[in-house]
């Protein structure tokens, strides 16, 4: 992976990533592995699917998923490569997904603004001393399990830190507004990331059609649905649950750290921390 930073306005930073071809075929062989042993098509066995059928079949969503993955997973490899911490959620805009070339993007976002504070001769100040523990080690090391596992599909119903993938359309006295519609919408039930009420109408459920409601929060951004009950049709397609990467080689592969075994991806984790903790002193 390689990136570059660019400065914009002020505050203001573009940071661009490509991510090599080899880390987008692995990924994309990969998720199409976990479907070919599931996948039943008419006049092939369970499993004996060839691969050109199914990358006829689901190769766009397989593509779009390795693409977000891989957005997801290398962000924040980015930031800390760049010597970086955003004041603001970036704004991603895909330059490239030709899966025959690296996959570039660029994310925009806000910076904070160095404060130098106003010294005089008279004035002293002491300098904070911020160690790395092994907690902190250990909680770096989880986030990167997590971040760069893979979804699996189960068969069982919804439960909190799932994700589900829905089709929903919402409506307001049986009236349609906007944004009130998606496709195969990637949501884990938990994060809190739709309005109150959504995410746990969907828990303790099994792939299914269902209607909750649920209303928009007084402070919503947008004022005509602030405070708003809705009501949303709900296709819940699939339910999935994070299998954590494991510490492996092709997990140091992917974060690109020259290290063979487990105690020297600890050390080089250790190593990374401490200089951001540099560079923030």
């Amino acid at each position: 992976m390689t990136s570059k930073l660019k400065k914009l306005k002020d505050l203001e930073r573009k940071l661009t990533v490509s991510i090599p071809v080899e880390d987008y075929n692995s990924k994309f062989q990969t998720k199409l592995n976990n479907i070919k042993g599931k996948a039943k098509l008419d006049g092939f066995r369970k499993g004996k699917v060839p691969n050109d059928v199914l990358e006829q079949r689901y190769g766009q969503s397989i593509h779009a998923d390795v693409v977000n993955d891989l957005i997801q997973s290398s962000y924040p490899q980015a930031l800390t490569d760049n010597k970086i911490r955003p004041a603001s959620a970036p704004t991603v805009n895909l330059e490239s997904e030709d899966p025959k070339k690296p996959i570039t993007y660029s994310a925009t976002f806000e910076v904070f603004p160095e404060i130098k504070p106003k010294l005089s001769r008279w004035t002293s100040y002491e300098k904070v001393s911020i160690s790395i523990t092994d907690s902190d080690i250990e909680l770096a090391i989880a986030d990167i399990l997590k971040r760069y596992g893979e979804w699996k599909d189960v068969s069982r119903k919804s439960k909190k830190d799932d994700q589900v993938i829905i089709d929903f359309v919402g409506s307001i006295n049986n009236e349609e507004f906007e944004g009130n519609s998606a496709k195969d919408f990637k949501l884990v039930l938990g994060s809190n990331s739709m309005i109150p009420g959504f995410e746990d109408a969907i828990l303790d459920k099994e792939p299914s059609e269902f209607s909750l409601k649920a209303t928009f929060p007084e402070d919503y951004f947008k004022k005509d649905l602030a405070g708003v009950e809705a009501e949303f049709k709900i296709t819940l397609k699939q339910i999935q649950e994070l299998h954590e990467a494991k510490i492996d080689k092709d997990l140091f592969k992917k974060l690109e750290m020259d290290v063979k075994d487990e105690n020297a991806f600890r050390e080089e984790i250790s190593k990374r921390m401490e200089k951001e903790v540099e560079v923030q002193e």
